[in-house]
């Protein structure tokens, strides 16, 4: 019975899948130079039997890849200098530089599971707040509750397009996690006595960090030969003319289980650039990193996978921050991942809304892309 129960499912998902590919392909039959997804996953089910164990218990396995067609997709000029085709059997590859622990990288997430996956196209917006001025559409960026791999990511590579996006710590319970609550904590520094305003407030100032309660990172500031900043405050923005070494501290204590050292590591544009180690007994440490800057950047400080602090934006001779035009492509593709598998969900009657909400954040990365490409000439 238990394995006629999973042959059934596994044909009911075979049949979900072929109706997604469907979907998918005669929405994007309209996209310039489009090569449609095919049916090339093939699922079937694995009995435990075969490993001398219960026989009455089986697992669903996909023994094939999805595949995708190497048939030309309709070509047309399209206007936009970003756009490029290749002819034949070629494709085209985000190729930038993975950092350790895979962070950044460039593989383009589904897009297909819970969460806030619209953030990719949200953080491009602006929205009416106070007084009708406008904001920026996103507050902050939820972390610490899932993959900080997949969270630190997709942070990353949007502070590199120069969206100043705080992170902010969750459990989501019971959600995510049904543990215990606390589990993805954000810790905000208050001036005086502490209240609910002040206490948002200093979230919206990205002044705080996020942690998992193991790991603190306290009083993160940057400091220039005539100048300092402490995170959070005047726009956690320091301001250099010209090329300078840039002195960064930060109090950092931990008390993990093993009392082994932790590496503590300042990040430039989303990368290592240099490490400090303590013990975990939950001493606080005073830790100094010194980094020359010769580029308008942001920098942090983290403790991976414990907690980081948000940025310290520094300013070189008033020139924006583009920290790596691979970002904003991999933000790009994202806009264009997301579509594919979020367009199918909205109600006909937002549909059309959808469709410019998309369209706008194509144009911002296209932008971005686009000077980017002359500052890095």
């Amino acid at each position: 019975m238990d394995k006629l129960i999973h042959t059934a499912l596994n044909s009911l998902n075979n049949a979900r899948v072929r109706q997604n590919v469907s979907s998918q392909n005669l929405a994007n039959a309209q996209v310039p130079g489009f090569r449609g997804d095919e049916i090339g996953g093939r699922f079937g089910s694995i009995f435990l039997e075969s490993d001398e164990t219960l026989s009455t218990r089986v697992f669903t396995k996909k023994s094939e890849p999805g595949l995708f067609s190497d048939l030309q997709g309709e070509l047309r000029q399209t206007g936009e200098q970003t756009d490029v085709a290749i002819t034949g059997k070629g494709y085209l590859l985000i190729e930038g530089k993975d950092g350790e622990l895979g962070l950044p990288h460039f593989n383009i997430p589904a897009y297909d599971g819970i969460g806030a996956n619209e953030f990719i196209m949200n953080v491009t917006h602006r929205v009416p707040g106070p007084n009708g001025k406008l904001v920026p559409a996103v507050d902050f960026i939820s972390t610490m509750d899932t993959s900080r791999v997949a969270e630190w990511n997709m942070w990353y590579h949007v502070l590199n397009c120069g969206f100043r996006i705080t992170a902010s710590g969750e459990t989501d319970f019971p959600c995510i996690s049904g543990e215990r609550v606390g589990m993805g904590r954000v810790y905000a520094k208050v001036d005086g006595r502490l209240t609910f305003g002040k206490w948002v407030q200093s979230i919206a100032d990205g002044r705080s960090y996020v942690s998992d309660g193991l790991c603190h990172l306290l009083n993160f500031s940057a400091k220039s030969n005539n100048s300092s900043v402490e995170l959070g405050k005047n726009k956690s923005e320091l301001r250099i003319k010209e090329e300078e070494e840039i002195t960064f501290n930060v109090d950092a204590a931990a008390l993990l289980e093993e009392n082994d050292e932790i590496k503590i590591e300042l990040i430039v544009n989303g990368y290592p650039v240099s490490e400090k180690k303590i013990l975990s007994d939950g001493r606080t440490s005073k830790i100094t990193f010194k980094h020359s800057i010769k580029e308008s950047c942001w920098a942090a400080v983290r403790v991976f996978p414990h907690a980081h602090t948000n940025p310290i934006h520094v300013i070189v001779n008033e020139k924006p921050m583009r920290g790596l035009i691979d970002s904003a492509r991999w933000c790009l593709a994202g806009v264009e991942q997301c579509w594919k598998s979020k367009q199918q969900t909205y109600a006909a009657a937002e549909k059309e809304d959808a469709i410019k909400a998309y369209d706008h954040a194509r144009k911002v990365y296209n932008k971005i892309i686009e000077e980017a490409s002359v500052i890095y000439q």
